[in-house]
């Protein structure tokens, strides 16, 4: 094993120590400069640490799982994961993991261990998707712990519980007239010119909060959907959409050209009248969201003509955008729900599966049939298909039975 050794240079004290052959050639590594033999040896040390473990801090393994797992969302999650990504881990880290195994130290964590806090969840009625989710923490984090450390990954082989309550219910859908009614009582509200987006394009609320004027092509009727709004660490910022599948040109018909049309002129006429005390709409190098009025002289963020917005041109945040239509329209009013709608429609209207996976930006066709299609009318179309196949049936092998 190398050894860091002092010897006397000049006035003051050099370390030095041996690197590892290169092109069979032993090379060292020292640096002088110090008052004496002792603060040589500990700088000394020091440098060599840092040089066997490849410039990074090893894993204690009488780390507590709580400090652990700071470092791993600071070294791992913040540099490869979505703002909302971290924040929803963040909030089930300090929820779930934390309060039940943060105390332990990373050496006593077994898969038994992990297993158990799962086990635990689905017991206390956590959904799958909720318990699968802080599986998949898990995993990541020790998946990180095992490569320093060379070990399993305790966290490899966990399972969520069957007795796991089941998220997959289907979603509701308003029929048009129900939409009708609720898109007509926001007619006075900011929620108006999204909810007509929404029920017609089947856009997300964040993707409609993020849009802006030069995404609607007017002339061709088409919305490019590039951007989505998301809030964390107490700040709102416009990023990218979901997934690659979420970056999509959809079309738009009349009626909601109309709206937008309508909507823009608004705007205008609200920039008039607010005058310099207008507000426009930047981003920093972060893509965290800023306002300023119109007045001021604004260098090196970037400007967001956002189409949903306050009357004085602020921004509208999601959680100021939910509470709004609560208020207006009760509290089991779900805006989400004008997502599903326009997919069931499509769905009911006989449009492919595909096409319809394309304009909700869905990764897979499954996620569209599983989550969104909500079907209020086919049942009788389902029974046709089974009756049309007893009619037939014999017809290819022969005749079986009637």
């Amino acid at each position: 094993m190398a050894q860091v050794t002092a010897r006397k240079r000049g006035t003051g004290w050099e370390y030095r120590f041996e690197l590892a052959l290169v092109g069979g050639k032993r090379k060292q590594r020292s640096k002088g400069g110090y008052r004496t033999k002792g603060e040589a040896l500990k700088a000394g040390n020091e440098a060599y640490n840092f040089y066997i473990t490849a410039g990074t801090t090893p894993i204690n393994t009488d780390t507590s799982v709580s400090d652990f797992i700071e470092k791993w969302i600071e070294v791992y999650a913040k540099p490869n994961l979505r703002r909302s990504t971290i924040s929803t881990y963040t909030f089930l880290i300090e929820e779930h993991i934390k309060p039940k195994i943060g105390k332990y130290m990373m050496r006593s964590v077994t898969q038994r261990v992990l297993q158990g806090l799962l086990n635990q969840m689905a017991t206390d009625g956590y959904k799958r998707e909720t318990i699968g989710s802080v599986k998949a923490i898990m995993r990541k984090a020790f998946a990180y712990a095992s490569g320093e450390l060379r070990v399993i990954n305790p966290a490899d082989s966990l399972t969520v519980p069957k007795n796991a309550a089941s998220g997959n219910e289907k979603v509701q859908a308003y029929d048009m007239n129900t939409a009708a009614l609720y898109i007509e009582n926001l007619q006075s509200t900011t929620g108006y010119y999204p909810a007509m987006i929404a029920l017609h394009t089947g856009m997300r609320a964040g993707e409609i909060l993020a849009l802006t004027w030069n995404d609607i092509d007017f002339e061709n009727r088409t919305i490019d959907i590039n951007k989505t709004m998301s809030y964390a660490n107490k700040k709102t910022f416009i990023g990218p959409v979901k997934s690659s599948k979420g970056y999509r040109t959809i079309s738009f018909g009349v009626e909601l050209e109309k709206a937008l049309k309508r909507c823009k002129l608004e705007q205008t006429e609200h920039e008039l009248y607010y005058g310099e005390h207008y507000i426009f709409c930047y981003a920093d190098k972060d893509h965290a969201l800023f306002c300023h009025n119109k007045s001021e002289n604004v260098l090196g963020m970037k400007r967001y003509d956002l189409v949903v917005r306050h009357e004085n041109g602020k921004y509208i945040t999601q959680a100021t955008f939910y509470y709004r239509l609560k208020a207006a329209l009760g509290t089991n009013f779900k805006f989400h729900n004008f997502r599903h709608s326009h997919a069931t429609m499509l769905y009911e209207g006989k449009r492919p599966i595909k096409e319809i996976q394309e304009r909700l930006g869905h990764a897979s066709a499954a996620t569209t049939l599983d989550m969104y299609v909500n079907p209020s009318s086919l049942d009788t179309e389902s029974v046709h298909v089974i009756e049309d196949a007893w009619a037939k049936r014999g017809q290819k092998n022969g005749n079986i039975a009637k």
